[in-house]
């Protein structure tokens, strides 16, 4: 539901609850509670809006603290914190130190703040194309802000296209990464196909890494979440992965006796991890310049 107020300002109604779909994102990773409910609010939440937000959360996490318990403990006594305090706590012990109403709004206010400088972080959330004569601004001067991440791609290039869904899947979750990409040879003139798809990564103004061809992220077995814990070992992302995921099982029949026989995709013949081509800046720019 939404009402109207003033000239045509449209002003949507906060319930503070999720949808189904909305928990099924949540319960699988994609997309925190948070995110879910600044979504809600449209595209220029209000400052009212934003602290509905943060209530919402705020009382969800002192909730299962145990803020609100029916019979919450006890506070402890000025004689009994003196008791447990040693001499240096005891000059700093105040009567007024354990305010119910001052800790929580002082929790909230954190909470709030962090959301804040979220969101305007998390401005991304799609791959977008750039040409060659954006790139400094799209590029290196957007990296002084975060981390940027060029794809080098051919549309015929099989494995382009795995490095592509991949890279759509990571900007929806991570928000505040900025993804482009570039036909390899709008780029780069003359960029050799067997170094598709490329992948460059760039922070505080420069290239700080590059991945090129799939090799060391499961071959044309990888998955999104193969690339996320690539990137994670490189700091370009913080991910809740607490390890690296096992490379998928797949079914082999042994042409003597018929046997199916399971095997892991890097146990793949041509699979090894060959070495990679690595690219500078100074690389790039004698392409770009017809070196």
């Amino acid at each position: 539901m939404s009402a109207t107020q003033g000239r045509g300002v449209q002003v949507t109604s906060f319930s503070g609850q999720t949808t189904q779909f909305d928990d099924i994102l949540i319960e699988k990773g994609i997309i925190t509670k948070e995110q879910a409910l600044v979504a809600k609010l449209g595209e220029d939440p209000t400052k009212e809006q934003l602290d509905s937000v943060a209530e919402v959360l705020v009382k969800e996490q002192l909730d299962k603290m145990g803020f609100f318990d029916v019979e919450p403990p006890k506070p402890p006594t000025a004689h009994e914190l003196a008791a447990a305090a040693d001499i240096d706590e005891l000059d700093e012990l105040e009567d007024d130190g354990l305010d119910d109403e001052a800790f929580m709004a002082e929790y909230r206010d954190k909470r709030l703040a962090q959301m804040r400088e979220q969101v305007s972080k998390e401005k991304y959330g799609t791959v977008e194309e750039i040409v060659k004569a954006d790139w400094t601004r799209e590029v290196n001067d957007a990296s002084q802000e975060c981390w940027v991440l060029v794809h080098l791609y051919q549309t015929y290039a099989e494995e382009c296209g795995l490095m592509g869904a991949a890279l759509d899947t990571l900007a929806a979750k991570f928000r505040a990464l900025k993804i482009v990409k570039i036909k390899s040879t709008a780029a780069v003139e003359n960029f050799p196909d067997k170094n598709l798809p490329a992948l460059f990564m760039y922070h505080e103004g420069s290239m700080q890494h590059q991945l090129v061809t799939l090799n060391s992220v499961g071959g044309r077995a990888m998955r999104p979440v193969d690339l996320e814990w690539h990137l994670s070992t490189l700091h370009v992302l913080s991910t809740h992965l607490e390890m690296k995921p096992p490379p998928p099982a797949f079914k082999l029949q042994n042409a003597n006796t018929g046997r199916r026989v399971e095997r892991r995709s890097g146990e793949l013949a041509g699979d090894d991890d060959a070495e990679d081509p690595e690219y500078g800046d100074d690389d790039l720019e004698e392409y770009a310049n017809g070196a």
